[in-house]
């Protein structure tokens, strides 16, 4: 891990600057009534704060046509009470982003990585 975050001997991320609303979401599959075709519906199944930070962006062309992938990183607080994993999506802004990297730092907080899910 590197050292990037640690500012003058302090934690990775303090309980303060969790600033963000974000809900961690469960995708489910859903028979569309109309067209009898089954589509993917995200399920919130908890809101917490998080401190997100952006990783990085870029923008590269993908049969024909321009698709940009966004990186984030999020620090959540532990929770004890269900098991935060890469099965899992996060939704933030309207935005839904799968997480392919669930770190846990410490006995308080864990540290998710993102990648945005093209809608």
């Amino acid at each position: 891990m590197s050292n990037f975050y640690l500012r003058q001997g302090k934690n990775i991320v303090e309980t303060g600057e969790l600033r963000e609303k974000i809900e961690i979401c469960n995708r489910e599959m859903v028979l569309d009534r109309k067209t009898g075709i089954q589509v993917p519906t995200y399920i919130t199944i908890i809101t917490t704060r998080a401190k997100i930070i952006g990783e990085s962006g870029r923008e590269f062309l993908k049969a024909d046509r321009e698709v940009t992938q966004i990186k984030k990183r999020c620090f959540i607080r532990n929770r004890r009470d269900m098991a935060i994993d890469e099965s899992l999506f996060i939704r933030h802004k309207s935005k839904l982003f799968n997480i392919y990297e669930a770190i846990p730092l410490d006995i308080m907080f864990m540290e998710l990585r993102l990648e945005q899910i093209e809608e």
